[in-house]
């Protein structure tokens, strides 16, 4: 369980439910999201991307946390998958 960010931008994020996801992608704390069905807070998930090669220059940083991301481009690609 947790987030990986590699050189190049390339993220994986594994164990994770839907609430969590949703909340790493837009920074939020945990008490901000109260809403939405019991599914998402127990059903995991996990995610490997990786940018197109030509966003790639546009990451600027790599750090994370268990459950932070610390590149707002990062962030908006997975905000984009999750809405998507």
């Amino acid at each position: 369980m947790g987030v990986h960010v590699y050189p190049g931008g390339r993220v994986v994020i594994s164990g994770f439910p839907l609430k969590t996801l949703i909340l790493a992608a837009f920074d939020l704390g945990w008490w901000q999201l109260s809403a939405g069905e019991e599914w998402m807070s127990s059903e995991q998930y996990a995610v490997t991307a990786q940018p197109p090669e030509a966003l790639r220059s546009q990451i600027h940083s790599i750090r994370y946390t268990l459950f932070n991301i610390d590149d707002p481009m990062l962030r908006r690609m997975l905000q984009s998958l999750l809405v998507d």
